[in-house]
């Protein structure tokens, strides 16, 4: 065995149990990824643990992956403390001094189907992530890669319309991510009243900002960007309560494609750039 093993065995846990073998997962993986938090190579990490640390608990350790390994992904990401990260993936109860914030009660209204709720929980969570300053940076970076695909005429004019405009831009993607809006159109609720943007006016050329729009529209039809999106809502599926993560996460799969459909069918170009006040009105 190698010597690490032998200096820090399984046994350190309580008991062979979810959590205590959770405990030991997590310690290994700490080990192997060695401050190395990239996607990548924390996915290769998890899928390596059992075969370089846990063979003495293949079972048990495959479980651990095929049920945890998405949450610990997400947890890792948000930079979640690899002695919390069982607690983090509820394989461990949280520490009694630690309020639970990802515990959302679910209450269906009369009338509504189960589905209609977990889809309006979903889109909800997804509001927060949007809201969070980490994905904001996320979307202007992708917005300042945008300009680089502009005219050299337009590409100053661009990355200041995106200094400018990027709070407004991400108050357009909320309002297009309501759940009184999109849940309807995937015909898992009522029909409800569309509700409006609120304006914003900034001080930038109209063409510019709706050739900004058109080529985030294009980004976000790309590959990585639903992947980005998928990420999003999945994470929000994450926050639900156990019973319903996993039907949450199914109806993320299977319906990724028609939300960003959605999305983008939402951000037309002249549309938004009206709302904000830059062009006229139609």
């Amino acid at each position: 065995l190698p010597l690490d093993r032998l200096t820090h065995p399984l046994p350190v846990f309580e008991r062979d149990t979810e959590c205590a073998l959770c405990k030991a997962f997590s310690f290994y993986l700490e080990k192997d990824l060695a401050g190395d938090n990239s996607k990548l190579s924390v996915r290769q990490a998890i899928d390596g643990v059992c075969e370089k640390w846990m063979v003495e608990y293949p079972d048990h350790c495959k479980y651990l992956v095929e049920t945890y390994s998405l949450k610990m992904r997400m947890a890792i990401a948000k930079g979640i403390n690899f002695d919390s990260l069982c607690s983090e993936v509820k394989a461990c109860p949280l520490e009694e001094n630690k309020k639970d914030e990802l515990n959302v009660k679910v209450i269906r209204k009369v009338g509504e189907s189960p589905f209609c709720d977990l889809c309006k929980d979903a889109m909800n969570e997804v509001e927060k992530v949007l809201s969070d300053p980490a994905t904001k940076q996320k979307l202007k970076d992708t917005l300042d890669q945008v300009c680089n695909y502009l005219p050299k005429s337009f590409q100053d004019d661009c990355v200041t319309f995106v200094n400018q405009n990027i709070d407004a831009l991400i108050d357009i993607l909320e309002q297009e991510l309501q759940p009184d809006q999109i849940c309807p159109a995937l015909k898992l609720c009522g029909s409800q009243k569309m509700i409006g943007v609120p304006p914003r006016v900034k001080d930038v050329e109209c063409d510019v900002c709706k050739e900004v729009v058109s080529s985030f529209r294009t980004k976000l039809q790309d590959p990585a960007s639903k992947e980005i999106i998928q990420t999003f809502l999945e994470e929000g599926c994450l926050r639900l309560p156990s019973s319903v993560a996993s039907e949450c996460k199914k109806f993320v799969d299977d319906n990724i494609d028609t939300v960003i459909k959605i999305i983008v069918e939402e951000l037309d170009p002249q549309k938004v750039c009206t709302i904000l006040k830059i062009c006229p009105g139609l």
